[in-house]
């Protein structure tokens, strides 16, 4: 793991640039109060992408996302409710998001990005989710894995926020690299293989916005 600083309470095992503090204060849910997005009715059920180039709308897609068969998805800037399912990307497929925000609810609504894929994400610059990647409800149940495996995962520009589960990288390879900031607030944070997962800090180099104030308010992100 490389980024600006890296703070721990308790422990760290691995291999951190620079060296983890591991003496940190405790503190609360930095984004306790982020306001989770209404959830309507489904737009989409069990929606399957599997050819061509496909820019996606705004809504709420229940029973998951699926992209494969070497499909190219945009998702338009919004927000997009991924509800009882998997947001899935694999054999061969890529992942565009452009200022769109992920808000993953219910049981099974979690992110499988496979090895083969190409994944580049931005978060929204306003709305429910300015500044959020993924927002996983905080009624999630507990014990599930969002999963990346891709070789080729850029660009996560934006907040992953995860209170109930367990991110797991686990490539060969950089992971958010070419971020402007990637701020990552999990459960469990798991790196496995060769990954390399850069959490960059430049927050004022683009007009996504940290939300919550997380740049402020922390003084290990204020760097």
């Amino acid at each position: 793991m490389t980024a600006g600083s890296i703070c721990s309470v308790g422990a760290a095992k691995g291999k951190f640039t620079p060296p983890a503090v591991t003496d940190c204060p405790v503190i609360p849910d930095p984004l306790v109060a982020q306001q989770a997005p209404a959830v309507g009715s489904c737009t989409y059920t069990n929606e399957k992408i599997s050819s061509g180039t496909v820019s996606l709308t705004p809504g709420v897609y229940c029973g998951g996302l699926t992209i494969t068969g070497g499909a190219s998805v945009t998702l338009t800037p919004g927000e997009y409710i991924i509800d009882g399912g998997q947001l899935l990307v694999e054999n061969g497929s890529s992942l565009t998001t452009v200022n769109a925000g992920i808000y993953l609810t219910g049981a099974g609504a979690t992110l499988w990005f496979g090895p083969d894929c190409t994944i580049n994400m931005t978060a929204p610059t306003s709305g429910p989710l300015a500044g959020l990647l993924v927002f996983e409800d905080r009624n999630a149940p507990t014990g599930q894995t969002h999963i990346i495996y891709s070789e080729n995962a850029p660009v996560l520009h934006g907040t992953i926020y995860l209170p109930q589960n367990e991110l797991h990288v686990e490539t060969n390879g950089p992971v958010s690299n070419a971020s402007t900031f990637t701020i990552v607030i999990v459960r469990t944070l798991t790196l496995a293989k060769a990954a390399n997962l850069y959490l960059n800090s430049n927050y004022n180099a683009s007009n996504i916005p940290v939300p919550g104030g997380l740049d402020h308010s922390l003084p290990y992100l204020s760097q």
